[in-house]
């Protein structure tokens, strides 16, 4: 909406919106003045005492001048509130009607702050550029070069080779790690045969030593009988 395109336009209705409300508690003085004045009727006031229908009077007076200083300071503040709107639209207004001259003027104040550094980096650039373009046409020419080798197609058929290579290498190196597991759980395996037969040895070794004590023993024995 227009309003939501133009601060000028929004200022403008929040203002009429603050000229046209009308403050909740100013109704309320002004109902409770008119209760208040309506308290007292003239059949009322006739059938009272001319005491009652003096204080009567005095407290309706007091009110309604209560009311009325209540209702001058709301008008007072809410003159003050329309005169602060005004002022948030003037400001809006002079901020956004900038002067073309003035907006070009900045611009061209901007550019030459930075025209400087601007012109290097375009210089930079261009240097850059100019480096690039070389290096790509001197690869090229390089390329050139190799393809028109006399022995260029027996090198690229070797070259197209070497995958297959890299391949083969691969596929050896994984059994030769195989195999180089297997070694060692051989090895750890006869380690352990080994270990296991000088036991066996042992234990044979003592057991024939032992027969063969018990065997002299068993021999004196009968010497020393057949002597008797």
């Amino acid at each position: 909406s227009a309003a939501g395109q133009d601060p000028g336009v929004f200022l403008s209705l929040i203002m009429s919106q603050v000229e046209n409300e009308t403050p909740a508690e100013e109704k309320a003085i002004k109902t409770s003045t008119i209760n208040s004045t309506d308290e007292i009727t003239p059949d009322e006031s006739s059938s009272q005492a001319p005491g009652a229908a003096a204080a009567a009077a005095d407290h309706n007076a007091e009110a309604k001048r209560l009311a009325e200083e209540k209702a001058t300071q709301k008008a007072k503040e809410q003159q003050a509130r329309i005169a602060e709107m005004k002022a948030l639209e003037e400001e809006a207004h002079k901020l956004l009607n900038v002067p073309e001259e003035t907006i070009k003027s900045m611009s061209e104040g901007l550019i030459g702050l930075n025209e400087e550094d601007i012109t290097k980096i375009a210089d930079k650039l261009h240097a850059l550029q100019n480096a690039q373009t070389a290096l790509i046409e001197r690869l090229a020419q390089e390329d050139r070069k190799v393809m028109t080798l006399p022995n260029m197609a027996e090198v690229a058929q070797a070259l197209a080779h070497v995958p297959l290579y890299t391949r083969k290498l691969e596929d050896m190196r994984k059994d030769m790690d195989a195999i180089t597991n297997r070694v060692k759980g051989m090895r750890k395996r006869a380690a352990k045969l080994y270990t296991k037969k000088q036991q066996e040895d042992n234990s044979a070794a003592q057991r024939r030593q032992a027969e063969l004590l018990q065997e002299k023993r068993t021999n004196a024995a009968a010497a020393a009988e057949q002597s008797l």
